[in-house]
């Protein structure tokens, strides 16, 4: 159920990122860089996903520690998560 939210959640969010960065650039006044609001789109991005793994682990810090380091120390594990 988690992992149908969180795929919910961030294509909401790209799909909000793209209509609020056409609209900023549409209006008159000072602009920014896209690549600032990239970033920041990003970073949320990365916050979301690990306050959902953080989440899946039962909120426990040092679970969420020894997953990260499973996925990460185990060869071809990536395309297989899920």
């Amino acid at each position: 159920m988690i992992r149908w939210v969180s795929l919910v959640v961030l294509i909401v969010q790209n799909a909000s990122l793209v209509v609020i960065m056409r609209y900023a650039r549409t209006r008159s006044g000072s602009m920014f860089m896209s690549t600032t609001a990239v970033v920041m789109a990003e970073l949320m991005k990365l916050t979301l996903c690990l306050a959902i793994t953080i989440y899946e682990n039962h909120c426990s810090i040092t679970a969420w520690l020894s997953y990260l380091s499973e996925v990460r120390c185990v060869p071809n594990m990536m395309p297989h998560i899920g």
